[in-house]
Formats: structure tokens, sequence, C-alpha cells
């Protein structure tokens, strides 16, 4: 349809024009009209926006340390008693 007005409008400003000394009507008619064309609403198409999905950082833990307990043990090569250190657990 629009094509066809297009013919139409050019048709009748190129007649026109060619009887009268207004030979400007015919090409501001037609750029009108196709500004006009272009210009017209048509629907924009929304683009879906991407789903970004942040992780939680994981809390650092410090790495498992031994504990230890101070034991005083006799020793029979020395007949005495001397200290030494077991491990009871992890922190």
């Amino acid at each position: 349809m629009k094509k066809l007005i297009v013919v139409l409008a050019m048709v009748s400003t190129s007649a026109f024009a060619q009887h009268h000394e207004y030979r400007w009507i015919g090409p501001a008619v037609i750029g009108g009209i196709i500004g006009y064309s272009l210009n017209q609403n048509r629907p924009v198409q929304q683009m879906p926006q991407p789903v970004i999905i942040y992780q939680q950082p994981l809390p650092a833990n410090p790495p498992m340390q031994p504990i230890y307990q101070e034991v005083v043990v006799y020793s029979q090569d020395c007949w005495c008693y001397t200290k030494q250190y077991r491990q009871i657990g992890w922190q």
C-alpha cells in the first residue's frame, strides 16, 4: 500500500512540475512521504536481558591446626621426668 502511495505521489508531482515552474515541489513531496513512512511507529522488540547469577563468596576458613598438651613423663633411661607434647585434637 505504501509503495502505491509513493508511486502516485511521484506521478502527480512530476506532472504538476512539468506544467509549472515549481520543480522543487516534486522532490520535496517525495522526500516528505519517504521520511514519514520511515518514521512510522514500528513495534520495538525487546531483547531479553541475560540472567546473571552471583555466587556468595565462601568464608575463608584457616587450615586446621593440631592442639598439643604438655605432659610430664618419667623416663627410666635417665631416671628423670621429661616434658613431652602430645596431640589431643584439632582446632
